[in-house]
């Protein structure tokens, strides 16, 4: 039988929308991997087979094929693993096929629990964006999905909750998500406590205006660490549209919280 159900690949800061295709037919047993899956993926093979053998789930002895389309697109990470167990639950026959509308995203551990990947915000993100409106995720890390609007985001603890939701027998609570206005950055320095400089304030004041970047040079002491840390005070509060989109970059480096980020990014790298 042949099932199929989504996920997203993420290469960079660029999202892909992937279909992970389960095929189980007659011969001798084996675990296949296809469609330009890294060592990550790969593996994954065992961490599936584990977590549905100590989950009470069936794993027939026959020939598995698992499909990550597109097939020419590379496949990184461990998040995949939701949803390689999740169309081997469809292929297998023990849940009925799932809707076309719904994503997988998260690692499983040996014993079927689900592990918090980096990337939760952004496969969210890129799933409402290709138009699915429902995403099961790792419990850990759904807070940071469910800020995302425009799409359900359940949080699963571990395999055999899914293969029970999947079933109808119980159900699992989404999250709701919840829209903040963005706040201004406090700066270590109040600009307007600032005396002279009136050429490089100017400047200053031209480059918070226009999202430009600015480069200050001058001999040791004449203030241009100083003016730097009052720079900040002067930007204004992200929209929710920016914020999202800031709190998306954090997401795929790792450093995503369960809340938003509600300020601009700024750094003031120094020559030294």
């Amino acid at each position: 039988m042949l099932a199929k159900v989504h996920a997203i690949s993420h290469l960079g800061l660029e999202s892909q929308l992937v279909e992970v295709e389960a095929d189980m037919h007659n011969g001798l047993p084996a675990f296949i991997i296809v469609g330009m899956a890294n060592k990550a993926v790969d593996e994954a093979k065992e961490r599936v087979r584990a977590a549905l053998k100590n989950s009470k789930l069936h794993l027939p002895p026959r020939r598995i094929t698992l499909n990550l389309a597109p097939a020419d697109l590379p496949k990184n990470g461990s998040g995949f693993d939701l949803a390689m167990a999740a169309s081997l639950l469809v292929a297998s026959g023990q849940v009925e096929a799932i809707g076309k509308e719904c994503a997988f995203f998260g690692e499983l551990a040996l014993d079927g629990s689900t592990r918090p990947v980096s990337g939760a915000l952004a496969t969210a993100q890129a799933a409402a964006d290709f138009g699915l409106t429902t995403l099961f995720v790792s419990a850990k890390v759904a807070n940071q999905a469910a800020l995302i609007p425009n799409i359900t985001v359940y949080p699963v603890q571990s395999l055999f909750e899914l293969y029970q939701h999947l079933l109808g027998e119980i159900t699992i609570s989404p999250l709701s998500s919840k829209v903040t206005k963005g706040i201004n950055a406090q700066a270590e320095v109040d600009f307007a406590q600032i005396y002279g400089q009136h050429q490089a304030k100017r400047a200053i004041e031209i480059a918070a205006a226009g999202n430009h970047n600015i480069l200050m040079s001058g001999p040791p002491g004449s203030g241009k660490t100083l003016l730097a840390k009052a720079l900040v005070g002067l930007l204004p509060a992200p929209s929710y549209s920016e914020m999202l989109e800031i709190t998306r970059i954090h997401s795929l480096a790792g450093q995503a919280q369960d809340t938003i980020v509600q300020t601009r990014p700024f750094r003031t790298p120094h020559h030294t």
